[in-house]
């Protein structure tokens, strides 16, 4: 489930989606055949904020981090998928 912890602003999925669709350089393609579903999320970032967290990044400068790290990842552990259960996690150096 994506969740965007940064901003505290409502996003449309479908903003989030042609978001990383321009930072890739994918066309986002909808299947217009399909139910609609949900059209947003909502996060209620009150909790959060009451134990001081406080957003640092833009949602596309998260995305854009995230989207670096998979491609900087994909394909290690002999090309197997991550599995966050039992593996380590391969963190960005920060």
């Amino acid at each position: 489930r994506l969740e965007n912890h940064v901003e505290n602003a409502k996003r449309r999925i479908k903003e989030i989606a042609e978001t990383i669709g321009k930072l890739t350089g994918k066309e986002v393609v909808w299947d217009v055949s399909k139910p609609s579903g949900d059209k947003k999320r909502i996060m209620d970032m009150r909790k959060a904020n009451s134990h001081g967290f406080t957003c640092q990044m833009t949602l596309e400068s998260g995305i854009k981090d995230t989207i670096d790290w998979y491609v900087k990842y994909q394909g290690t552990k002999n090309n197997k998928r991550y599995n966050p259960f039992t593996e380590k996690a391969l963190l960005p150096n920060r």
